[in-house]
């Protein structure tokens, strides 16, 4: 960020604004953003609307938020319900919700309760998954990866019977590449690493592994290959 002295924007209620580049924003109520929006620190607490790049040092967003282009932040903290059309680009990310992203998540650190939708890649040096709900994405690349289904998502299948007979996957992956990985309840084409570990529910057509594989009674696998 530049050191230029910039305003700040609010919008208590229900207002709009044509973006631009601001110190702070805070949005409490119903935000429209109608083009690109840069800020030092985001904050929204009920829903937004930015049609275009959000970019900030620190963005919170609780509640109902769309982003329609990429979200570019150094911090980030998601409560609620966010949906973004682009890329995701951050530092760290701390997530407790439903994350819907279009395109890539790039972070240094992934923390998520709750469940995501990735249309790309999931890029993360440390990802750690506890779901809820399904989560899907094409591929994971990290390296430590840790991936486990809550009671919360135990409870919602037993809430009805004839769901809760078959195999539902807390995470489903085409590649899975990291150092070190812990999977339960994953179905995914590759899991490849050094120390790979599999609990209850996965069902994985190939691993791959340098170090040490361990395998759960509960777990699936077609092909094991030492590398």
């Amino acid at each position: 960020m530049d050191t230029v002295i910039r305003n700040n924007l609010k919008i208590f209620g229900e207002g709009s604004s044509d973006g631009g580049f601001y110190d702070n924003v805070d949005i409490y109520g119903n935000g429209n953003i109608i083009n690109h929006l840069e800020c030092n620190e985001f904050l929204c607490t009920g829903q937004c609307d930015v049609k275009g790049i959000l970019k900030a040092k620190k963005a919170s967003l609780y509640g109902k938020n769309l982003i329609r282009g990429t979200l570019e932040a150094e911090e980030i903290k998601i409560k609620g319900i966010v949906k973004i059309e682009g890329n995701l680009e951050v530092g760290e990310a701390k997530v407790k919700g439903i994350m819907d992203i279009g395109g890539d998540c790039n972070t240094e650190n992934l923390t998520l309760a709750g469940s995501f939708t990735i249309g790309g890649m999931l890029n993360s040096e440390d990802v750690e998954i506890s779901a809820y709900k399904p989560c899907s994405v094409q591929e994971i690349g990290g390296r430590d990866i840790k991936v486990k289904q809550t009671w919360v998502f135990y409870l919602m299948r037993l809430t009805n019977l004839v769901k809760s007979l078959d195999f539902t996957p807390c995470l489903s992956a085409e590649v899975i590449e990291g150092d070190n990985i812990y999977l339960e309840y994953t179905r995914a084409r590759v899991v490849r690493g050094n120390n790979v570990t599999l609990g209850p529910g996965c069902e994985i057509e190939l691993v791959e592994y340098n170090d040490n594989l361990n395998r759960d009674n509960g777990a699936n696998v077609g092909t094991c290959r030492k590398i």
